[in-house]
């Protein structure tokens, strides 16, 4: 996108120019000053005349370039004119008056012309770059002069990004010469369903943009309002209705940003709407995952795992049958040089839709095998759960890098668990399902974490080969006032064991919380209450601490 606004801009930066009467006056004023300084030249240099009466090309030029063929004609004889009048009488020039002058005229007829055949190209130039070809409405560049404009005035405005959602679709199925189509319709509802003092925009695809002039939340809502209204009526491709399907997101230009910035917020603030299923969505600071810090925390991860910055976190995992510990989770926790800690809540995020994730993942399965073969060496019969990204679902390295691990470290493959999120099966289950079955052949166990916060869930549980089920903490915090919440988890509980599952509850935070567990018959807990994740050494001397308090 950024792209795409430079090369617009830079050729509108190329092609601009000015054609106000002020601009036509200085030139006009400059003409005249340089046949005035020339003749006065030409009568007072007398046998040298001759030579400095082709001076009189460069005003003829200028007037030619700024007014096309008439304006050097104009000029040439008003030239030719004057050489008359400011000659000596008394020198003879050898080359004949009519040839000078009608060198004048040819020279500013055919410069003249050439200028016009020029800025003809320009003025298509210039039209191209600030208008769209498919609708005719102003494009990018016009709502950037128009903001800066604006800026300049110290005024403040409302930006609108408007999405089609239905324009991919429409193109797809009918093909680009209808979705143009579409593209014009949806241009003509909002010119005509918009006050005047809101500018409309097409930037590309199926993105328009809105500015108005004022900032009132109430005239935005009411525009906005209206225009959705008008847009969600069908209109008819091929005999079939099809609505628009709009998504708006809306930003208030109330400091000095750039038509880049108002623009880039107001477009999260759709793609928001979109996600979100609403027709519209106000921006707000939240919203904005695409700060450029966070390219600077994606460059620094890359050098983190080289520098040896990341390290793993044990949370322990506590049997309630035994009240034992009986395995651990491996959490990444990310001591940077400069900021300190970083959340995994900030960092994840950033790097799950790049190949980071693989090259994380991978560090963290090999970290876990590390600790699991000094603990077969010590006799410690522990597991340890390392969480799997959707994306690593898609990539058949993690396994082959699972097979490589297993021939370099002897450990118990019964004690190396992965734990999948609930929304990563559900987002694609067919490759969920593949890759499930492709590390249960090997003899590793599953966990699908995060359990309840998706859909038909109770559906998918059959369908998987899944040996735990971890509650999300939320349903555990909420048991205790919540009677629906508590319901769940006995029904999640009592299903999942008639299907030989086990069940993890996530989130005990207190005493209240593991008795409510201990009546629901939960097998597993995990949380707070036992223990916060802890480093590597920390854990050993919770691990020894655990195996002193059994003794005594």
């Amino acid at each position: 996108m950024r792209e795409f606004i430079l090369r617009n801009t830079l050729i509108s930066t190329l092609v601009s120019k000015s054609n106000n009467s002020k601009d036509k006056i200085k030139v006009i004023v400059g003409v005249f000053i340089l046949l005035l300084v020339n003749s006065l030249v030409i009568y007072y240099t007398r046998e040298k005349s001759q030579v400095y009466v082709y001076l009189m090309y460069f005003p003829i030029m200028i007037s030619a370039l700024k007014f096309g063929h008439l304006g050097g004609i104009i000029t040439s004889v008003v030239a030719s004119i004057i050489i008359n009048l400011v000659i000596p009488l008394d020198i003879n020039i050898k080359t004949s008056e009519i040839i000078i002058k009608i060198s004048f005229i040819l020279f500013g007829g055919i410069i003249g012309l050439y200028s016009s055949v020029v800025n003809n190209y320009i003025d298509k130039l210039r039209n191209v770059s600030y208008k769209d070809d498919i609708t005719g409405l102003l494009n990018f560049n016009s709502m950037s002069d128009k903001i800066k404009e604006l800026s300049h005035k110290k005024k403040h405005f409302t930006v609108m990004s408007v999405t089609l959602h239905n324009h991919t679709s429409v193109a797809l199925t009918f093909g680009f010469e209808k979705s143009n189509e579409f593209i014009n319709q949806a241009a003509i509802v909002m010119k005509r369903n918009t006050p005047e003092n809101v500018h409309v925009y097409r930037f590309y695809s199926n993105r328009f943009y809105m500015l108005c002039e004022t900032v009132d939340e109430e005239i935005i809502i009411s525009i906005i309002n209206t225009l959705i209204c008008n847009l969600k009526a069908a209109i008819v491709i091929e005999d079939i209705p099809i609505s628009f399907h709009p998504h708006i997101g809306i930003a208030y230009h109330l400091d000095d940003e750039d038509a880049l910035d108002i623009s880039r917020k107001a477009t999260i603030a759709s793609e928001k709407a979109m996600e979100k299923g609403k027709d519209y969505i106000i921006y707000s600071n939240n919203q904005d995952t695409f700060h450029k810090e966070n390219f600077k925390i994606l460059w620094d991860f890359q050098k983190a795992l080289e520098r040896k910055e990341l390290q793993i976190h044990y949370q322990p995992k506590i049997n309630l049958k035994t009240s034992e510990c009986e395995g651990f989770e491996a959490l990444t926790r990310w001591k940077h040089p400069e900021k300190g800690y970083i959340s995994p809540m900030v960092f994840i995020p950033l790097i799950e839709n790049t190949t980071l994730i693989q090259d994380l993942t991978k560090f963290v399965i090999e970290e876990a095998f590390k600790k699991l073969s000094i603990w077969k060496c010590e006799g410690i019969d522990k597991s340890i759960a390392v969480n799997i990204s959707s994306n690593n679902m898609e990539d058949d390295s993690i396994i082959l890098h699972i097979e490589n691990l297993l021939k370099k470290y002897d450990i118990d493959i019964d004690n190396f668990q992965i734990e999948i999120t609930e929304s990563a099966v559900i987002k694609d289950f067919d490759t969920a399902l593949s890759f499930l079955n492709n590390v249960r052949s090997k003899g590793i166990k599953v966990a699908i974490d995060d359990f309840g916060t998706g859909y038909s869930s109770l559906n998918y549980l059959n369908l998987l080969p899944v040996d735990y089920i971890k509650v999300d903490h939320k349903f555990a915090k909420e048991s205790l006032r919540n009677v629906k919440k508590t319901k769940i988890i006995e029904h999640i509980i009592t299903l999942s064991h008639d299907l030989d599952m086990k069940v993890v509850v996530e989130g005990v935070e207190n005493e209240d919380i593991l008795a409510n567990m201990y009546k629901m018959e939960a097998d597993f807990a995990q949380g707070y209450y036992f223990s916060r994740p802890m480093p590597e050494e920390e854990m050993n001397e919770w691990l020894n601490s655990q195996k002193n308090s059994l003794a005594t």
